[in-house]
């Protein structure tokens, strides 16, 4: 039985449904250690959120069993939920090092607010000095002139 990551015997499933498409490795592979075909739960879900909250999990992923995959395309059919409250940042930019650090003072947070990428402050403290160099070397290439990320007023 031959597998491939859109088709199995010839026949594609990008068009089939996420359930049809967990049956085909679930028929294919024999169990082995180190190799595991992932559990879902049906009908459970937010009791199982509420258990991943318990054991400090990251979250789960909701998916609609009749989803089909549509590569390169991002659908609500399937969600990420993080049981843990955090939030994703991206770098707008970098203030200037002060006093005594060198390289940057800190780097500007960004993250997206109703499709807009908002200011939300600066992050600087645990950096240790070659930190800081090896940030800014690696940034250096991905510097514009213009910061993306608009603070409040």
């Amino acid at each position: 039985m031959s597998l491939t990551s859109f088709g199995h015997n010839g026949e594609d499933l990008t068009g089939k449904t996420i359930m049809h498409r967990r049956s085909v490795p679930e028929r294919a592979l024999k169990p082995t250690a180190g190799v595991q075909i992932g559990s879902y739960v049906e009908a459970e879900g937010k009791a199982l959120f509420e258990l991943t909250k318990e054991k400090g999990m990251e979250g789960i992923i909701a998916k609609h069993k009749d989803s089909i995959y549509r590569p390169g395309k991002r659908t609500p059919d399937w969600l990420k939920i993080k049981a843990r409250l955090q939030q994703e940042f991206v770098v707008g930019g970098i203030t200037a090092p002060k006093g005594s650090r060198k390289h940057l003072g800190a780097v500007v947070l960004g993250a997206y607010t109703k499709g807009k990428l908002r200011h939300y402050g600066y992050a600087g403290s645990g950096f240790s000095e070659k930190g800081l160099k090896d940030a800014v070397d690696r940034m250096k290439p991905l510097f514009i002139d213009k910061m993306p990320v608009r603070q409040s007023s």
